[in-house]
């Protein structure tokens, strides 16, 4: 891959440091940016080759800057705008998750102030969520790009740079004039195929695979994410996912994802792999020539599957799973009340779901359940339904059932029904304060935005859930408490229940440094 030298690129996509609230126990909260890899090779091959990735996050992903309400982990907005060459024309911004938003927004403006003749574009799904509400409030934001990018900035750089095409044409572009918001229609690409592997070699991969940072992260594992279908068929009112990725769900070759893999263990030595996919088990025949193929490639990778649906879940797909060499997957039933699997619109099957961990009992996969409380409409009877549907699950052999607290993604129907409700705080410098703490909320200030459960209550459940769920886990799999206290101790966490007791081990810590930041301003 031949590109120009960076101190004459003209296009720039960065991707900004990441933000973790107080009260977090997590460390690493970031994964190697594969949408702007993507981008990047697809620039290339279709001939742009100015172009220069800046990871803020994956360039010091142990530097951590203390602020008012959260911490900024890897470069600061000012060393980020220092590696900007001044050949910039187009300077791109990834923002894919809205608590990052007031980060990245500052940042924009330092660059704008730094680069006023250079096009500024936002992509991602914070910008695909809120494309008109960025526009009008960050001026330093030219365009905005609505769903998959590749071919959509392609043809932005081509028109701006070339002077090629109609800025009409691109799809998925919003924008302002004289006539106000203008909003083109989203385009999605069916051939998976024509956008080349992702461009690593333009981020510092090697900070994330020597230090084990990943979707799921782990010491000493060499883990790449992967990219191997877009697009879910289903639409939750709880999720975002429809507008950034679509309902169109498209799978790529299966052998064109085991040459990448070979590729990645000639030239990285990786030792496995993470699924960045919305949703992996959807097609069962094609999953299950995926999975054949990889066990007849021979290198021996461990791989896991952060999230998937169980329709297409049995017996012959659980065996092709463990025997391709998976290590963990996540199902996502999301509540154990039938009443609220319709309000959300989830259409999932929860007698499936538990049947589905009976079968991965006779296997060596590693099972987390994601369940959530606390939605718009959702009552007590809700929840203890689903504390009880957690507590049954773990004790089937699910070893980390998660409760989360429902927040409202920006783009979902239930953002749309809390805002309609008066329940977050109205557009402006208060709204971009209360995205930071809406995904990774502090554990002290966790909200309720259940018209029937009061925050007192939601927070309350959460534990018993917690409790209740990893006592019935280790009392149905006692000889597991040993492997728990290893990981530990080794801290190398597989279960929240690890990640937590580690969190609190170094919690005093993390106090005394925030009392010596406080008294020093």
């Amino acid at each position: 891959m031949v590109v120009q030298s960076e101190k004459n690129s003209e296009v720039i996509l960065i991707r900004g440091s990441s933000l973790l609230p107080y009260g977090r126990f997590s460390s690493n909260v970031a994964s190697a940016p594969i949408g702007l890899a993507y981008l990047a090779s697809y620039l290339i091959k279709k001939g742009i080759r100015s172009v220069k990735i800046i990871d803020g996050f994956g360039e010091a992903p142990f530097q951590v800057e203390d602020c008012s309400d959260y911490n900024i982990i890897g470069l600061n907005n000012e060393e980020i705008v220092e590696r900007i060459p001044q050949s910039a024309k187009l300077i791109g911004f990834s923002c894919m998750f809205s608590n990052e938003w007031l980060n990245t927004k500052s940042l924009i403006e330092m660059v704008r102030a730094r680069f006023p003749e250079a096009v500024i574009v936002l992509g991602g799904e914070h910008g695909t969520a809120m494309s008109e509400y960025v526009l009008t409030f960050c001026k330093a934001v030219n365009y905005v790009i609505k769903g998959e990018g590749e071919i959509s900035f392609y043809q932005l750089a081509d028109f701006l740079l070339n002077k090629k095409g109609e800025l009409e044409q691109i799809g998925g572009l919003a924008y302002i004039t004289s006539k106000g918001y203008i909003q083109n229609p989203n385009m999605r690409n069916r051939e998976l195929e024509s956008i080349p592997w992702p461009a690593w070699d333009l981020i510092p991969i090697s900070n994330y695979l020597d230090n084990g940072i990943s979707i799921n992260s782990s010491k000493n594992f060499r883990c790449m994410p992967m990219m191997a279908s877009r697009g879910c068929p289903y639409v939750c009112n709880f999720c975002s996912n429809e507008q950034m990725w679509g309902t169109l769900y498209r799978m790529r070759d299966p052998e064109d994802i085991i040459g990448e893999l070979k590729y990645y263990k000639k030239f990285y030595n990786i030792d496995g792999f993470d699924l960045a996919d919305l949703t992996f088990i959807t097609n069962r025949n094609w999953f299950l020539q995926f999975a054949n193929l990889l066990k007849e490639s021979n290198l021996n990778l461990r791989w896991n599957v952060p999230n998937t649906r169980t329709e297409a879940i049995d017996e012959e797909v659980v065996k092709a799973l463990n025997e391709s060499g998976c290590l963990h997957l996540c199902l996502a039933p999301d509540s154990g009340s039938e009443e609220q699997i319709v309000e959300m619109g989830k259409r999932v099957d929860l007698t499936h779901v538990a049947k589905c961990i009976r079968i991965f009992q006779n296997h060596s996969i590693d099972l987390k359940i994601n369940l959530m409380m606390g939605s718009p409409n959702e009552t007590h009877r809700d929840i203890i339904k689903t504390i009880l549907y957690g507590i049954k699950l773990s004790y089937l052999g699910a070893s980390s059932v998660v409760f989360f607290h429902f927040v409202p993604y920006p783009g979902s129907n239930f953002f749309q029904l809390v805002r309609d409700r008066r329940q977050i705080p109205e557009y402006g410098e208060a709204f971009d304060k209360f995205l930071v703490a809406n995904i990774y909320n502090n554990l002290s200030s966790i909200k309720s935005y259940s018209i029937n459960v009061s925050s007192f209550f939601l927070v309350g459940y959460l534990w018993l859930g917690f409790i209740l769920t990893n006592t019935s886990y280790f009392l149905s799999h006692p000889f597991e408490l040993w492997g728990t206290f290893k990981r530990v101790v080794c801290e190398k966490p597989k279960t929240i229940l690890e990640i937590v007791i580690i969190g609190l081990i170094k919690m005093p810590i993390k106090i005394v440094k925030r009392i010596n930041f406080s008294s020093a301003k």
